[in-house]
């Protein structure tokens, strides 16, 4: 539920009673012309025209279009994901002409979490009547700095990373609202694909890259991965590592060090979790420039469906690359949109959280199979 401080308020006269803003000052008006001994044809007259300039002039003002309201797009990166999350929120609110949307999104290369920490507490977000923000991590210093922001009534919507409920409770403010995507049901997909196709060729094993500590979207779908397999029978044949960070280049350093060894132990055929696409479309260069390893082979699977400008999947066309989970960001622009929008109609839904279903999609042209077919079956 939106709390009362949280709404992006119209205008101040906007609902106001017309009884308050417009009879009552009438009313004083003519008894206080009766008290000073104005005669009471007099004081009708002139309680009469103020009563008729008063109505006019609120019929005005509760009329015309209030000052946009304006709301702030906070992104953690320059990926597909972020960008198509942002045309989601941009589009959801095209509808309201009074809501302006600017977006602050970090150069190439530079510190996600510290140009985040360093825009919350600029002028920009400062005036701002809304702000979504995809918190690059799981860092106190962010939430602390939220907990600011929410504190003195902006509302706040974060998209992808979870707030922590403990943080804001334990300072007194409500929890932002929080779009994302299940990564409950994506992580089960994954875990679904993988173990089907583990059963269709004897001897293929697993390597599963599970999110950096510091990262729930990772640890929360690599967690459903291992679930499936556990529920398949397949747990002694997999092998789960704990990613150091999401720099794409390093992930691949320790996955590509994994895929040697299991190689060098007698391994012919080798699924890899890797736990993103980027990190999946790395890892596959650095396979190609290694030249290997011989006698394995490799299948990437990858996760959150990013995709180039035109739309194509980053991971399509490279053969490795056997299918990602679309978590489908534009549906969690749309979602955040909403949120915003309720906000600024004063309206109250009985929830704070809005969670999107993602897609299980295979790459380079594969038609739907048994392993496909198993995935898709998580959602009933």
């Amino acid at each position: 539920m939106i709390p009362r401080r949280q709404r992006l308020r119209k205008s101040a006269l906007h609902g106001m009673p017309g009884f308050i803003v417009v009879v009552v000052p009438s009313c004083l008006l003519f008894a206080l012309l009766l008290l000073a001994g104005i005669d009471l044809s007099l004081s009708v007259a002139l309680a009469c025209g103020l009563l008729a300039v008063a109505t006019f002039a609120v019929s005005q003002l509760q009329t015309r279009r209030p000052r946009a309201r304006r709301v702030v797009f906070l992104a953690k990166s320059r990926s597909s994901f972020a960008f198509n999350i942002h045309r989601g929120l941009d589009e959801g609110l095209e509808k309201h002409g009074d809501i302006q949307v600017s977006r602050l999104f970090p150069e190439r290369g530079e510190d996600g979490t510290m140009f985040q920490l360093s825009k919350l507490r600029s002028l920009e977000v400062a005036r701002a009547d809304g702000l979504v923000i995809i918190p690059s991590t799981e860092n106190e210093q962010l939430w602390h700095e939220l907990v600011r922001i929410v504190r003195r009534g902006t509302v706040v919507v974060c998209v992808d990373t979870k707030p922590p409920n403990h943080l804001f409770s334990a300072h007194g403010v409500a929890r932002p609202l929080f779009v994302g995507s299940n990564f409950t049901l994506g992580g089960r997909m994954v875990g679904r694909f993988i173990s089907t196709r583990l059963g269709e060729v004897e001897g293929a094993r697993l390597l599963v890259a599970v999110g950096p500590e510091t990262s729930w979207p990772g640890r929360e779908r690599g967690s459903w991965i291992l679930y499936e397999l556990a529920v398949a029978g397949m747990l002694d044949r997999c092998q789960a590592i704990e990613l150091p960070s999401w720099h794409a280049p390093a992930c691949a350093d320790t996955l590509h060090a994994e895929i040697e060894s299991a190689a060098e132990d007698g391994c012919t055929e080798l699924f890899v979790f890797a736990g993103n696409d980027k990190v999946a479309l790395e890892l596959h260069h650095r396979l190609d420039r290694a030249g290997g390893p011989n006698g394995l082979e490799v299948h990437l699977v990858g996760y959150d469906g990013t995709t180039t400008d035109d739309g194509t999947h980053v991971l399509d066309g490279f053969d490795r690359a056997k299918a990602t989970v679309n978590a489908v960001p534009y549906a969690q622009g749309l979602a955040a949109a909403e949120f915003i929008a309720w906000a600024y109609e004063g309206e109250h839904p009985d929830f704070n959280n809005r969670i999107v279903d993602p897609q299980l999609v295979q790459l380079n042209g594969c038609e739907e199979d048994a392993a496909a077919a198993a995935a898709r079956s998580v959602l009933g």
